[in-house]
């Protein structure tokens, strides 16, 4: 085999596990997110304190990826993966156990340690993707944020299945947790072994594996780029702005709209694959966002999305009233789908600044993640939880004023 073949192979191999690891995690969620209105029944909690149980799951995310920078500059990209697909998988079985046998305190405890390595694979995963848009030279995040969309498809489509057969929640997360684990040690070892280590950026081509190994801008003491380098920048700060409001939009489609379906009146099971047509949305148009992204540019997508993901979220604020609730989670997919992707590229384009620009974005969305269910659980008690949702359609539309930012960036020579 030809050398350049054998870097074509390991290339494919790289851009394999990356993706299979977003599936992993997307699958994770939708299970997680599915379960959440048996999780509020069985722990007895109101709106308000539902919104502080998925606030625990984003406090233990946001301090995996305040620490990720460190542990995949010393564990790399590879190891880092192992290590937190085991703990959140395992984590996600021992949550079905403990829900089911209704102990709350323990179940918010365990939420926030499934959360902790969740935060920092995320990071871990995002850093590689903007390694191969980046090396690559094509916009190859949305494809790989579709492997988040298709687990997250998977992940409520089980759980819709399961539920209509009254399958518990304690067999529902132990059989998803075991699966997962060993499809994610096999899919993190697809990843070249030196990526995420403690180097300056640099590219090599082994002969003798064939393997790209690309070292991340990872460690602050060696970069001169600091992660308060990149909070000083308006155009990070933009885009990051851009980043919290698509992720508080998602998530609260993720979080409430199952919940908010069957305070309704839908069935458990009814809700979940309303919520199932949303990811299934989603995916087809991350599949679709290379495409979209290279025809549209990266400006028009976030314009497009912002407008498109609040028509959806009006259209669902009124569907008690007109009853267009698929439609809505249509539409409101289809504007919410591909403009993370076009953040986290914009982010990348200066290798240089990538790790830090990666660390404020991971950790402002988890930010945006912490704020989403006590916001809209508590504004649920004042106006109701269907009115509750004009906050994140506020802040879609907010999105277009700041597009401009993920335009490509014209690098200098100074980092």
């Amino acid at each position: 085999m030809m050398p350049n073949q054998k870097i074509a192979d390991s290339s494919r191999r790289w851009f394999t596990g990356i993706f299979a690891l977003f599936l992993i995690r997307g699958f994770v969620y939708g299970t997680w997110a599915s379960q959440n209105p048996a999780i509020k029944e069985l722990l007895s909690l109101d709106n308000t304190q539902m919104g502080i149980y998925a606030m625990v799951f984003a406090t233990g995310s946001i301090a995996g990826v305040m620490i990720a920078g460190r542990i995949v500059g010393r564990l790399g990209s590879r190891n880092t993966s192992l290590v937190t697909y085991f703990l959140f998988c395992l984590g996600l079985v021992a949550l079905g156990v403990t829900v089911y046998d209704q102990n709350a305190l323990l179940a918010f405890a365990l939420t926030a340690l499934i959360g902790l390595p969740i935060g920092t694979a995320d990071f871990d995963n995002n850093l590689e993707a903007t390694e191969i848009n980046r090396v690559s030279g094509r916009n190859r995040v949305p494809s790989l944020h579709a492997g988040f969309s298709f687990g997250l498809l998977g992940g409520s489509g089980l759980a819709s299945l399961l539920l209509a057969q009254n399958v518990s929640i304690a067999v529902h997360l132990a059989l998803v947790g075991i699966v997962l684990i060993v499809v994610s040690m096999l899919s993190s070892v697809l990843i070249p072994r030196m990526n995420g280590y403690e180097t300056k950026l640099r590219k090599t081509s082994s002969l003798d594996t064939g393997a790209i190994e690309l070292a991340h801008v990872e460690v602050q003491h060696e970069s001169k780029v600091t992660q308060l380098t990149a909070w000083r920048q308006r155009r990070s700060l933009m885009i990051v702005f851009i980043a919290f409001a698509i992720i508080f939009s998602e998530g609260a489609a993720s979080i409430w709209m199952p919940v908010a379906l069957v305070e309704e009146g839908w069935s458990q099971s009814a809700a979940v694959f309303c919520f199932t047509v949303f990811a299934v949305v989603a995916t087809t148009m991350r599949l679709l966002g290379n495409r979209i992204a290279d025809a549209l540019g990266r400006r028009r997508v976030v314009n497009y999305s912002g407008v498109i993901a609040a028509i959806g979220i009006g259209l669902f604020m009124l569907s008690p009233i007109i009853g267009l609730e698929y439609l809505a989670a249509v539409i409101w997919s289809i504007g919410n789908a591909i403009g993370l992707a076009m953040c986290v590229a914009a982010l990348g384009d200066d290798p240089r600044m990538t790790s830090a620009r990666m660390s404020m974005l991971w950790n402002t969305v988890y930010i945006a993640n912490l704020v989403i269910g006590p916001a809209i659980g508590i504004l649920s008690e004042f106006v109701g939880l269907y009115w509750a949702f004009g906050l994140p359609l506020v802040l879609m539309l907010a999105i277009t004023f700041f597009s401009k930012a993920v335009e490509k960036e014209k690098l200098t020579a100074d980092a």
